[in-house]
């Protein structure tokens, strides 16, 4: 069980119960079926604390490799790119330490384009 144990990388954390995208944000697989999407630190450090968060809508789709949400820092829009395929079905925020739970299109979740543990240490 990887839950509550984590990496380092290059001074980043790194928990290990989830997957990583490149657009720097995470994804971790829910009992229910569902994935928790969240920035990783790297991303993080690199917003600091935004000025404005635009998560979609509950019920509203986010494509894998599309926009996932948008956040405002001082005249800068960032597109956070969507880790997986899916409905919103619920909104979270950076206090609560993730952005949104997503229900995957697929019920097999298509993580293979993802990174984990090893692979993102090697990779980095």
């Amino acid at each position: 069980d990887l839950e509550g144990r984590e990496d380092t990388l290059y001074g980043l954390s790194m928990p290990l119960d989830r997957y990583y995208h490149r657009g720097h944000t995470w994804v971790r697989p829910e009992a229910d079926g569902t994935v928790t999407v969240g920035l990783d630190d790297l991303g993080r450090r690199m917003i600091g604390t935004p000025d404005a968060v635009e998560l979609p809508a509950v019920g509203s789709e986010v494509a894998v490799h599309g926009t996932g949400w948008v956040m405002k820092k001082g005249k800068a829009l960032l597109r956070v790119l969507a880790p997986v395929d899916g409905v919103v079905v619920e909104q979270g925020n950076g206090g609560a330490g993730w952005y949104l739970r997503i229900r995957p299109k697929d019920a097999a979740v298509g993580l293979a384009h993802l990174l984990r543990g090893v692979v993102v240490r090697a990779r980095g």
